[in-house]
């Protein structure tokens, strides 16, 4: 897998993956029990953006950070790279 992994904790996660779908330096987002995990190409960089981001669109979120990687994570990364490669 390519990237790292951020958690966004929040109870409307289905919003904040809305709301994040294709911003820029995210390559995947994946929901999760409690928030989104996104793979993004540089999670410094990135979490004070998607602070922003969020806050700007008044989306209510408890927490930003980086995590360690999840089997689930690891499997999308996976079958999207297969895909690519298909799609090529």
């Amino acid at each position: 897998m390519r990237g790292e992994v951020v958690a966004v904790i929040s109870s409307e996660a289905r919003r904040l993956r809305d709301a994040l779908q294709g911003a820029e330096g995210i390559s995947s987002l994946v929901l999760v029990g409690d928030g989104l995990h996104l793979v993004v190409d540089d999670a410094e960089r990135r979490m004070p953006e998607l602070r922003t981001r969020l806050t700007t669109a008044k989306l209510s979120f408890d927490a930003i950070r980086r995590v360690t990687p999840t089997i689930e994570d690891l499997m999308v990364a996976t079958v999207e790279a297969s895909t690519l490669e298909v799609n090529l």
